[in-house]
This record gives C-alpha cells, structure tokens and sequence, in this order.
C-alpha cells in the first residue's frame, strides 16, 4: 500500500505558469489560451501520442491570481491507471476551490474516452454493464475494447465518511443527517428523528436524493453546522458544499459536539 501511494506522488507534478505557456502552443482545442488569456477560469485535458508509447498526462489548469496548475503521468496499461486517476482527482479537489472529486473524475474519464475511441478503441463504462441481465456479458468485437471504471457519487462519500452499512435508527434518538442531490451536487443538513423516512419523502419528489450519512447526535449540531456553512447556503437546508467540507465533516460534527 505504502508503495502505491509513493508511486502514485512520483507521477504527479506542479505547473509552473512558463510550462504551462509552454503547452499551450500545442493546445489544438484552445482551452489552455483561453484561461491564460482570462476567457475561461479553469480547464482540464490531457496530452497522449499513441503512435509513440502509452503515456497519458492528465492536467487541470486554474487562473486565479496566476496561471496555475497540476499534471499526472500515467501508462495506460499500467496496473493502477483508474486508481492513480481517481487519486488525482482527490488531490486536485484538495488543493483547488469548488472541485468535486467524482465530478473531476468523471470529466478527465470523458477526456480518455474521446481520445480512445478517437484511437480506433470501443469504451464502456464499468456502470454501462449494470444495465445487463447477464453479469458476463459477451461481446464479439473487431476493435479493442476497454472497459473504464467509474463510481457512484454516493458510494464515494459514504467511503470517505467511513459509512459501514445503514445506522439502525432507534426510537426517542436525535439524528443530523446529511444528503446529497446527485442531480445537482447539493448537500442537504438536516435533523430528524427519522432520517430514513425523510429520505423516502424528498425521494417521491427529487428521486436522486439520498442518505450520505446519519450521526446520533444533538440536533443543536444541525444548526451550528447550518451557520457554520452559511455563505454557502442555496436554499432552506441545502448547501453547495465542496470537498474540503465533506472531508473534515465527522471532525467538524466532533468539534461542535464538545461545544455544547
């Protein structure tokens, strides 16, 4: 494990603003010109020539006060290639404002589809095979085929927030519970002393709602939590929280907890 994650830091680099001018003259989609020249605040993309070997360089590229940016060097045959990816977009959304892991995944996924099926292979994606009967499919095909791995939003928070299986919800018990809209990547703080039927109550009107994570807790910790994210608030209990905020959330409910 320690090997895999050294592994993973010696395949990652900081852009200086002069590399990334430098990769911009080789941009034939643009996009880097553009957040060097203010049109865009951010891009992602990737550089490949498969021609040559099997070398993939993911990068994200931000202006903010400078031209700034990170860049992954993968082989894509290599044997870690969609965990190394996903680690990148953890680390990214660690670094940068407003990332959402899954959401970066998902887009640099979309980049190494297009240059894929540009390369002459047929993609499909990991979920793309949930939609079958069979759990063996069988496909006869004159192409190469790769199947890309992706993940469920849900499934990735309840991981990072060390979810185990459903909280048995007790009579007379307090909970705070959080939810998200995959739908629009909202995040909803609420207090309930049955979070599971308020979960099936959103659901009958916004069907892609669903439980991240129940604590048994005072429900005084919703509202500490609310004015701690106010600026963040879209409406009533919903807030556009970004990974930085989910990653710390059991400390922070810890914190607040010994507050009381």
């Amino acid at each position: 494990m320690q090997n895999y994650i050294s592994n993973y830091y010696e395949r990652t680099f900081s852009l200086t603003s002069k590399y990334i001018k430098e990769i911009s003259k080789i941009d034939t989609s643009s996009q880097i010109g553009n957040v060097i020249r203010g049109l865009s605040e951010e891009c992602f993309g990737l550089m490949a020539n498969f021609d040559t070997s099997n070398e993939i360089s993911f990068f994200y590229i931000t202006y903010t006060s400078d031209i700034t940016g990170s860049l992954i060097r993968l082989n894509f045959r290599e044997e870690h290639f969609y965990e190394y990816l996903l680690m990148f977009s953890v680390e990214l959304s660690k670094d940068f404002n407003n990332l959402q892991p899954i959401d970066v995944y998902d887009t640099l996924i979309g980049h190494l589809r297009t240059l894929l099926e540009a390369n002459g292979f047929i993609t499909f994606t990991s979920s793309d095979f949930k939609k079958f009967n069979d759990k063996n499919p069988l496909f006869i095909a004159t192409q190469p085929v790769e199947i890309i791995k992706n993940h469920d939003k849900i499934d990735f928070y309840k991981r990072l927030l060390g979810v185990e299986g459903l909280i048995e919800i007790q009579d007379g018990l307090e909970y705070v519970y959080l939810m998200l809209n995959k739908d629009s990547g909202y995040f909803k703080i609420g207090q309930s002393k049955k979070p599971t039927y308020r979960e099936r109550t959103l659901q009958s009107k916004e069907p892609e709602v669903e439980i991240v994570k129940i604590w048994n807790c005072d429900k005084k910790i919703e509202r500490l939590l609310h004015k701690k994210f106010i600026k963040k608030k879209i409406r009533g209990e919903w807030f556009n929280l970004d990974f930085r905020d989910i990653y710390d959330l059991n400390k922070t409910i810890e914190e607040l907890h010994n507050l009381l």
